[in-house]
């Protein structure tokens, strides 16, 4: 069997070099300040994807600059409830200017203000229009009952 040349490696070659620490650092720091982005959702390639920098919103859109936005804000830790007839695996959608963010239920989160006073909001609206077939409170109701 005829053997074949050793390759031989080029000075002037660059090899691959090892990541220092404070590149990785860096990147630790970035993806804490961008905590939101493993809530993102985008379609990717027809594809329905949560998280990772593939969903980060296009360069120039709404979308991006409200990500930005939120960014800025406070961070608030939030209880997203489970609805009754839902399954825990079903994620709450929260889409403020065309950035959506798909949230887990059921467990704390950590959420930028605006976003977890929008869930808020919401819960109180759904409150509100369920009291209104409740009989608890409704003396007519309580009287006709009886």
């Amino acid at each position: 069997m005829p053997k074949l040349p050793k390759k031989e490696e080029k000075e002037d070659e660059e090899k691959p070099q090892r990541i220092s620490s404070a590149e990785e650092s860096k990147a630790k720091k970035s993806e804490e300040e961008d905590y939101i982005r493993q809530y993102q959702y985008k379609m990717v390639n027809n594809l329905p994807t949560v998280g990772g920098v593939l969903t980060d919103p296009d360069k120039g859109s709404k979308a991006e600059i409200m990500k930005a936005s939120l960014l800025k804000q406070r961070r608030v830790s939030i209880l997203i409830p489970l609805e009754p007839g839902s399954s825990p695996k079903v994620p709450y959608s929260v889409t403020l200017n065309g950035y959506r963010l798909d949230l887990p239920v059921q467990q704390y989160v950590d959420v930028p203000e605006q976003v977890a006073e929008k869930i808020r909001s919401a819960n109180q609206q759904t409150v509100a229009a369920l009291a209104q077939d409740r009989i608890d409170g409704d003396e007519k109701k309580l009287n006709a009952l009886s």
